[in-house]
């Protein structure tokens, strides 16, 4: 690592540094993270499934290990890209940005997907949400990746948009940003169809074999929840770049 660090940087120099430390290190932060606060919550306010504390935590010391373990990698490869930082933005730092961005985007809509699917099998009047648990403990699944997740959105998601207001004709034109709003689009969109598809498979399903009525709709919760979360993401995104 002290001598790569000091290597010319090339294209492989910048992926790895962008690819395996800063999101790497991210990812495994804000998933680990989020399992421990979530395991935090079930026991403080939720429905854990033991009431002995060191049976219900056997597993945190870890996720809490690997939470900073993620981080200090993520801060360390942040420094190093920090050292090549120039006054003019560079697509570098464009990259960067929007690389986090993304991450804190995918954790916070999948808080917003379980928190849909919950919602859906709550208007089905099932006391079973999400693989056997409570629904109190759903509700705190997403609440945590909406805390972990949002935030880190936020944070990135402003930085950027202030640094195209101040430059617009330079960051509209940025590959990097028509990637970002392009592949979320793309993605979004793709797992919306997929979703769509399932959905209408489930409804005729139940109507031609006599079963169409409320467990269809129970059926089909998590198809409902990455539908309108997908489309949402997807809309969102294509509608930047509309206005663009």
């Amino acid at each position: 690592v002290r001598t790569y660090s000091k290597s010319f940087k090339d294209s492989l120099w910048l992926s790895y540094v962008l690819l395996a430390g800063v999101a790497g290190g991210l990812v495994m932060a804000v998933s680990c993270a989020s399992t421990v606060l979530y395991q935090v919550f079930v026991w403080l306010i939720g429905d854990p499934s033991s009431t002995q504390s060191a049976f219900h935590f056997q597993n945190s010391s870890n996720f809490a290990g690997a939470a900073m373990v993620g981080f200090i990698t993520w801060w360390y490869h942040h420094a190093v890209l920090d050292e090549e930082r120039v006054a003019v933005r560079t697509e570098v730092q464009r990259i960067y940005e929007y690389l986090i961005a993304g991450i804190g985007l995918a954790a916070a809509a999948g808080g917003i997907g379980v928190l849909l699917t919950a919602l859906a099998a709550g208007l089905t009047s099932s006391t079973t949400l999400v693989g056997g648990s409570g629904s109190s403990n759903t509700l705190i699944a997403a609440g945590t990746l909406l805390i972990i997740g949002g935030p880190v959105w936020w944070i990135f998601w402003r930085r950027i948009q202030t640094a195209t207001q101040e430059s617009l004709v330079a960051e509209h034109g940025s590959a990097t940003r028509r990637i970002y709003l392009f592949l979320l689009f793309g993605v979004g969109g793709l797992a919306g169809v997929v979703a769509l598809l399932v959905g209408v498979f489930f409804f005729f399903d139940d109507v031609f074999k006599g079963n169409f009525g409320i467990a269809t709709f129970y059926r089909a919760r998590f198809t409902i929840s990455i539908l309108l979360t997908a489309f949402s993401v997807a809309g969102s995104h294509w509608m930047v770049y509309r206005q663009e």
